[in-house]
């Protein structure tokens, strides 16, 4: 049979040349034989290009690695065939035409790379056939991959040469054309297809030649696996409209951002996209966090000594067992472990033994913190943040969660690929899951399950210690297939020392207890421990119930009495509490309402949530005017309050001293004379809509959760105090149906607003707890006819679609409605006409939530809601229900057509506008713009559908679509500036709708380059609606760019009016919005404005006010922010460092134990940072050998070193390097090399890892170190590499000359290049004027660093950096300032030390020519250069 491969490859270059109309089969292309030559082949074609340069070092290692596979199998691909063109030079060809296409578009050249590394996953298998003839049936199946690859490089040039890239975030390629994604998908198949060949043909060959069974496996195992990791790549082929979105914030808010802000935020976008993946929590830190900091020093060190302890340690046995009863302070040996992992493996500090530490927490009262699947995300993104070389590992492999989706593909591909089987990394990984027991019993089995993959690793580098009940060690040794797994038991017998310590301590800590006769405090520890019977939970309890005796008899007494074991101490203390709230009945009521619900509800509940329960269930709607203060005191035996911040009790009763100077009390003034509240001297203040609120121990839980147990009371005229569970579930889920089923002017319905999210999402899974047999006739019948009101009741219905979900629509909640409305006592007891309704519903019982989707049908068709998304995929959901088909994603247009015409009404012009808007909101744009173009046909006057269609353009994000979309906006304009406003809901709101126009319509114009247009539709927009902040951004950013600060003073001006009905202004609701980290560019806009302006006063005021806002809103994270704001103004504006500096230092000391994954440790730190450059400033000013550089030095070490244990370990922060600097200021060298030491060697290895995108960072890093250092040689050629040679830098007199000479330091050595004399030698009159009146000129050139004096963009030979303030640079002008003590902005000192950087020369171009640095009068590749560099620091 003749060869048909050369036809494939004649037809596949014919297809080539109709998508691109460029020719393939061109000679040169004959001459791409290798990987080098298509390297070298773009180089000469790109060179001249700048962004090509900049981007070249990403090209090339992406390419190395996509394409050295298909070197590889050219020939093979052939299938024997003689051809002109081998298949390899083909793709190349296509591969090299691609790049060429970009034609200098930085943007394209990043989608470029980004297609390359999504179709590695697919071409990396093809290096398996480089040293073996293939079958035939192979070598076809290869041809077609290769001619595949081909058609997606054409159909990526095409989309490059029509212009589609230029403002596209990642996956540009694969999200935006369908043909792409076709090509893409059909890829997958053929090398799906391929490894299922491969299966085949190995399983074939094993069986000839009589290999083991063992070898089939292992074949199939590695060819298996590649098509798991195939599937997931698929998952690529959808845009991320979320980017788009957050493009357009960015574009909105961005301005002239100093260089170290920049540098600062490129450095985090990396753990940015792998929090993206992983979406981590916060519950494992804070968690471990809370234990710690209670846990007493020392407790829990037994387990040091333990036999299986040391053996896991030294990693014999990957799995370790520690198993107690509740209460016997499991969580305080996690804790001990933890931090005796992280002394012996110091982590976030690069530490070289590449040992990561990570844990996690289960807890019961979140589904989060029930998961393994959480679990293991929190666990990975922890070991990310140690280990570099791991976190660039998760960013090759993973674009999106969704490819981690399954429990199993996450740790297969998160733990089992690295860890296991990658042979190639050194690093290793000891693993805590503490509260085994509290976890999901379905992820638990499935990820025991899992854990067989470390029993069977032969060199597993993961070590897996798990905490729980001693019952799961036999579910864990049967679903494992582990027998007899290491176990540590924890009893009285090995924590006893550990419960005396604590009491000990406690009484010492007790301001009552330590008063007592130490003969008592004896007794009181006796007493304790030999009753505890190992439990830490009872002594607490036992401790808080001695608090409240006021003798030393009733002390004794209390002892004497204390009741054994857990469950009776829980009940002793409802009987104290049955006691303490004998007179106050409507406390007790309280309390019981709250134990019921904090034990039922399946998530944490917030604070203003229970509030509004309390309001519920009161008869007169008062509730508890102070539930933060009863629950943090009197209650506080069973409840814990979480906030935001991470703030405990504790730390709040710390810091109400801490108020600083500038806060206004919110109160009235106080007369002194006044009552004393002593016992509520706090105030706490805790934001009620995020402060959440759970039982302070699971055990708790557990006690509530008992059937077995009842109320306790403690006499006759006493409260009942506790909860029969099964009555308590019954109970709250009354009170969620009476709730859903009031109308919307009565008083239930008024006082449960805040509640009512919480409720809709709760009363189904509550109802799927309630055992019906167990329920009482009067109860069912309740319950029954209120569940039969809910599906079917019109008005009803209202309440409860609110926050409906697809997953509602499930077979499992049609079993569960039918369970109880055909029960014989609830049927009876309905109406006739529900009677008759859920007896028409018995030949199918979907049709019990029939009703909710019809009336989710007509908010979709014919209603006003936005949310057309939601409500389209729940009518699928109800189609897929009656197939019976589990498959309910809505991710076709067919499917969304299916929907609507289920609907069954009238295709009119409002049906297909509200059809349009689902396809639009399921990124579907393409298809719904015609049907909003049939809406307009239907009916002219119909301009909403005209405003959608405008945005499904916009959604296109192409040029030509701007201009298509900037048409419809005007036009819809055009309509409404002739509409009247009328009492119809869209005619009310006309105003915000030309608002939205004008806003979208600048938005397009800004995409298009217009800026001046855009800026007048944004004034024209913000006059329409002010409460804008987008607008507000928008224009600052671009006054700011046109240098009109005397524009955004006066839009300040206008802002800061009271808003009516509110006690504050419209400018404290903007700085409050934009309190966080991403808005840096606000804040410079505004204080640029205000120093350019003489307004500098005017910032401090709107600061303090917005900070008082935040603080009467209870926006503790957002006042924190602004409260930094307002330290850097009186630093920089203000001429007070010492009140910046007491405000940074609050903010850390307040937020000490705050960890790096909340929004809070931000502001801590940039305060960090802010107080590290002060106390070096101030060590200047002072003179090293004062009191004051003492102290200074003292902050230094606390904020730049980490003690674990009795070891200290320099973090490898940015206080750091100032800590060095510092050091090297007061003569201590050694340390001070130590310091530099461990920040070399971070960007030495940041620099050798194979993720190019993170060398800037580290070149900027290094500059900035060494400059601290003195180590002057290699920051001039580390400064050049990172500035582009060929951008108008001014240097060519500079090149002309040659010179090359080196820079030292000022006042220290003569004869340098660049002189402070020069920088120093130009009239400062002259420069003052300049400095205060410089406007950007955005195209003058592009340059890599901005003066932190003035603003402006500068370039080698105009640079001046400073050895002491970390990431300060200024240009010659503002040098010349600062000298003088005259520079606006107060930065660095007149006293500080500077570094020069010199000019571009002709040997660094001639250097850079070859691709190597110029350092020291040589030409060094990067290679020698980073050899010297290690063996200069001995790293």
């Amino acid at each position: 049979m003749p060869n048909q491969i050369p036809d494939i490859y004649k037809a596949a270059i014919r297809r080539y040349e109709e998508i691109t109309k460029t020719k393939l089969d061109d000679p040169s292309i004959a001459r791409l034989a290798t990987l080098d030559d298509l390297t070298k082949a773009i180089e000469a074609k790109n060179k001249e290009f700048t962004a090509f340069r900049a981007k070249r070092h990403g090209i090339f290692a992406a390419l190395s690695v996509a394409m050295r596979p298909i070197e590889l199998v050219g020939d093979l691909a052939a299938g024997g065939a003689s051809m002109a063109f081998p298949p390899s030079s083909l793709v190349f060809g296509a591969v090299s035409s691609l790049i060429n296409a970009a034609k200098d578009v930085s943007a394209n050249y990043d989608a470029i790379m980004d297609l390359l590394d999504t179709l590695k996953d697919f071409t990396v298998r093809l290096e398996v056939y480089n040293r073996e003839k293939i079958s035939k049936s192979l070598s076809d199946k290869l041809a077609d991959i290769l001619v595949t690859l081909i058609d997606i490089f054409a159909l990526s040039r095409k989309e490059i040469k029509d212009g589609r890239l230029f403002y596209f975030a990642k996956n540009v390629f694969l999200g935006n054309d369908v043909k792409i994604q076709d090509a893409v998908a059909k890829l997958a198949k053929l090398t799906e297809s391929e490894d299922r060949l491969v299966g085949a043909e190995t399983l074939t060959e094993v069986k000839k030649s009589g290999c083991t069974l063992d070898g089939v496996s292992m074949t199939v195992t590695s060819t298996g696996f590649a098509v798991n990791q195939m599937s997931g790549d698929i998952s690529k082929v959808s845009i991320d409209v979320s980017r788009l979105t957050q493009r357009f914030d960015a574009l909105m808010v961005a301005s002239h951002e100093s260089t170290a802000e920049v540098r600062e935020t490129n450095g985090r976008s990396h753990q940015r996209h792998i929090k993206e993946v992983l979406q981590p929590s916060v519950s494992a830190l804070d968690w471990y966090d809370k234990i710690n900091r209670t846990r007493i020093a020392n407790t829990g060190n037994w387990i040091r000594e333990e036999t299986f302890f040391r053996s896991w340690m030294n990693k014999e046995m990957p799995v370790l067992w520690i198993a107690g009863n509740p209460g016997a302070g499991k969580s305080y040996i996690a804790s001990n472990i933890i931090s005796f992992l992280r002394e012996q493996y110091p982590q976030g500090v690069h530490h070289t033994s590449n040992v990561s530490v990570a844990y996690f927490f289960f807890k019961d009262d979140h589904p989060d913190t029930r998961s393994f699947d959480q679990a293991l995300r929190d666990i990975a993104y922890q070991m990310s943040q140690n280990d570099p070389a791991y976190a660039k590992y998760i960013a090759s492999t993973c674009d999106s969660a969704q490819e981690i989706k399954s429990l199993p593909s996450l740790w297969r591909t998160i733990f089992v690929k690295y860890f296991l089987e990658n042979k190639d990394v050194d690093s290793s990984a000891y693993l805590l899951l503490d509260g085994i027991d509290e976890s999901d019993p379905d992820s638990r089995e499935q990820f025991f399950e899992l854990a067989k993959d470390l029993q069977e690793a032969s060199d597993a580098r993961i070590q897996i210690v798990m905490l729980g009940r001693p019952q799961l060690i036999d579910e864990f040794e049967m679903t494992a297939d582990m027998t007899q797994v290491p176990t540590i038991y924890v009893t009285a017998r090995n924590n006893s020392d550990d419960i005396v310590h604590y009491i000990e301590s406690s009484i010492k800590k007790s301001a009552y207890l330590k008063r007592a006769p130490k003969a008592l405090q004896a007794e009181i520890v006796e007493k304790l421990s030999s009753g505890a019977q190992g439990m830490f939970i009872w002594v607490n309890f036992m401790l808080k119930d001695l608090l409240k005796k006021q003798n030393e008899h009733a002390i004794r007494t209390a002892l004497n009495k204390a009741p054994r074991g857990l469950d009776k101490m829980i009940r002793h203390v409802l009987e104290g509490y049955s006691i303490s709230l004998k007179d106050n009945v409507e406390a007790a009521e309280d309390l019981n309402t709250l134990l019921a619900w904090v034990t039922c509800a399946q998530r944490p509940l917030k604070l203003d949530e229970l509030d509004t329960l309390l309001k519920v269930k009161s008869p007169t709607g008062d509730g508890n005017w102070w539930l933060e203060g009863t629950l943090r005191k009197q209650f506080a035996s069973f409840f814990m309050l979480t906030r935001v911040d991470g703030l405990t009790t504790a730390d709040l009763q710390r810091t109400k001293t801490l108020r600083d100077d500038f806060e206004v009390d919110l109160d009235d003034e106080i007369s002194t004379d006044a009552f004393d509240d002593v016992e509520n001297d706090t105030n706490f203040d805790s934001d009620p809509a995020t402060t959440e609120v759970t039982f302070c121990h699971a055990s708790i839980g557990d006690f509530f959760r008992k059937e077995s147990e009842t109320k306790a009371i403690a006499g006759e005229d006493c409260p009942s105090i506790g909860l029969e569970y099964h009555d308590s579930k019954v109970s709250v889920l009354k009170t969620c149906l009476e709730v859903l089923c009031s109308k919307p002017s009565s008083d239930t319905w008024t006082r449960a607003a805040k509640l009512l999210p919480f409720i809709r999402s709760f009363w189904i899974p509550i109802l799927d707890t309630v055992d019906v047999a167990k329920t009482s006739t009067n109860d069912k019948i309740f319950i029954g006819t209120a569940i039969v009101k809910v599906l079917s009741d019109a008005q009803i219905l209202l309440n409860v679609v609110g926050d409906l979900k697809q997953e509602q629509f499930c077979q499992e909640n049609v079993d569960l409605f039918e369970k109880w409305v055909t029960d014989s006592e609830i049927f009876k007891a309905l109406p006739k006409e529900n009677q008759d309704w859920v007896q028409s519903t018995s030949q199918n019982r979907a049709e019990l939530v029939l009703p909710y989707a019809k009336y989710v049908a007509e908010q979709w068709l014919r209603g006003l809601s936005t949310d057309a998304k939601v409500f389209a995929a729940i009518i699928y959901a109800y189609i897929s229900l009656c197939k019976k088909d589990p498959n309910w994603n809505l991710n076709t247009p067919e499917k969304i057509m299916e929907a609507a015409e289920w609907c069954n009404f009238e295709q009119n012009a409002l049906w297909h506008r509200r059809l349009a808007m689902a396809l639009r909101e399921h990124e579907q744009w393409d298809a719904a713009i015609p049907h909003f173009q049939k809406a307009l046909d239907l009916d002219p006057s119909m301009w909403l559908a005209r405003v959608g269609e405008a945005l499904s353009y916009m959604k296109r994000a192409t040029k030509e679509a701007y201009r298509k979309a900037i048409e419809l906006h005007k036009i819809t304009l055009d309509v409404l500036e002739k509409t009247q406003p009328d009492d119809t809901l869209i005619g009310a709101g006309i105003q915000i709708y030309r608002h939205i126009s004008l806003e979208r319509l600048a938005f397009c114009l800004r995409s298009l380059d217009e800026q001046h247009a855009a800026l007048e539709t944004l004034e024209r927009a913000f006059i329409d609606y002010n409460r804008c902040n987008k607008c507000v951004c928008a224009q600052l950013d671009l006054y700011s760019r046109a240098g009109r600060h005397e524009d955004i003073m006066k839009l300040l001006n206008g802002l800061n009016e009271p808003i009516k009905g509110l006690d504050y202004t419209r400018l404290s609701e903007s700085l409050l919005t934009e309190a966080n980290y991403k808005a840096e560019a606000y804040f410079e806009i505004i204080s640029e404005a205000a120093l350019k302006m003489n307004e500098i006063p005017f910032t401090f005021e709107i600061y303090r006010n917005a900070i008082a806002a935040a603080r009467k809103q209870y926006k503790s994270v957002q006042a924190a922010h602004l409260e930094l704001c307002l330290a850097t103004l009186y630093d920089r504006y203000g001429y007070d460092s010492e009140r910046a500096a007491s405000m940074w230092e609050r903010i850390v000391d307040t937020y000490r134990s705050t960890k790096a994954e909340t929004e809070i440790a931000e502001v801590k730190w940039a305060a960090s940072i802010n107080l590290a450059r002060h106390c070096l400033k101030q060590t200047v000013e002072v003179g090293k050998d004062t009191s004051e550089a003492e102290r200074c030095g003292a902050i230094l070490e606390r904020l730049a070193k980490v003690k674990t244990g009795s070891q200290t370990t320099i973090t490898a922060s940015e206080s750091t390097t100032m800590l060095g600097a510092w050091y090297k200021l007061v003569g201590r060298d050694e340390e001070a090399r130590a310091c530099f030491q461990v920040q070399v060697r971070e960007c030495i290895r940041m620099l050798s890892d194979d993720d190019p995108t993170n060398d800037e960072d580290a070149y900027w890093k290094l500059i900035f170190v060494l400059a601290a250092a003195g180590d002057d040689k290699n920051i001039n050629a580390l400064f050049w590499e990172v500035f582009n040679v060929d951008q108008n830098d001014g240097s060519d007199k500079a090149v002309e000359e040659g010179s090359s000479k080196s820079n030292d330091r000022v006042d220290e050595t003569p004869g340098k290049h660049v002189e402070q004399s020069q920088f120093e030698d130009t009239d400062r009159d002259d420069v003052r004027d300049k400095v205060s009146d410089s406007v950007p000129e955005d195209n003058k050139f592009v340059a890599n660093m901005t003066c932190d004096g003035c603003f402006q963009g500068i370039l080698p030979g105009n640079i001046a950096i400073c050895r002491y303030c970390f990431n300060i640079a200024i240009c010659r002008d503002c040098f010349v300032l600062l000298k003088a003590g005259e520079l606006p902005v107060n930065i660095c000192s007149p006293k500080h030390a500077w570094f020069f950087v010199e000019r571009i020369s002709k040997e660094v171009r001639k250097a850079r020519a070859l691709d190597k640095l110029f350092i020291d009068g040589e030409h060094l590749s990067m290679d020698e250069w980073k050899k010297k560099l290690v063996v200069q620091w001995n790293i």
